[in-house]
């Protein structure tokens, strides 16, 4: 922080005065170690759920291992933590850390209800394709996304009977090619006829 600080400087001096010059390394380690995380935790919620009413396009839920969280010395494991990453805004807009009594499935719940999603698409992987996740989503407004895999057998089972059954209304997108990480993606989408007239749509990656 101190390094942007200095990187920054004429912009920083456009809004604060800085009449002792720009903080140092040593003046931000104070600063932290004096912070109280608690306190710091409920400051920062109430602020991200302020900037979050405005919520639009798409919320990705993931689940990742924080870098470099692990302490060989104290036989700590590297600390996993889940977000909510707004794709429009490019900015993680929560986060909560699990333990090993706790996983992802567990830890979506509260991270959702931090946030309004009227208006926004919520997307996250097979993990996550929950009944109680998607109940949550609809409660609070917003639409999903859900991934499905071929493990949850009963409601896979659903989905290719849903679009054996509309197969006739089903409308199917053009095909398109994706290159990432090393592999080849061809995704296609079928929106399959709801009862009420509207549509839904199954994502098809191969």
């Amino acid at each position: 922080m101190a390094l942007f600080a200095e990187a920054k400087e004429p912009f920083l001096r456009s809004f604060l005065k800085l009449e002792n010059g720009l903080p140092s390394h040593d003046t931000f380690s104070r600063l932290f170690r004096n912070l109280d995380p608690e306190q710091f935790r409920a400051a920062f919620q109430r602020f991200m759920a302020h900037f979050s009413a405005q919520l639009q396009g798409v919320v990705a839920i993931d689940g990742k291992v924080l870098r470099r969280s692990f302490d060989r010395a104290s036989g700590k494991s590297p600390l996993p933590m889940v977000s909510a990453w707004g794709s429009q805004q490019r900015l993680v807009l929560a986060q909560i850390a699990t333990d090993a009594r706790s996983n992802e499935i567990t830890a979506a719940p509260p991270l959702l209800k931090m946030l309004s999603l009227k208006g926004a698409i919520v997307t996250a992987d097979a993990l996550n394709c929950q009944r109680t996740i998607a109940e949550q989503i609809v409660e609070q407004k917003g639409d999903y996304a859900l991934a499905l895999k071929g493990n949850q057998d009963t409601l896979y089972d659903d989905v290719v009977l849903l679009l054996d059954e509309s197969a006739a209304k089903a409308e199917t997108s053009p095909p398109v090619v994706e290159t990432d990480h090393g592999r080849i993606e061809t995704r296609t989408a079928r929106f399959a006829p709801r009862s009420n007239g509207s549509k839904r749509s199954i994502n098809s990656p191969a």
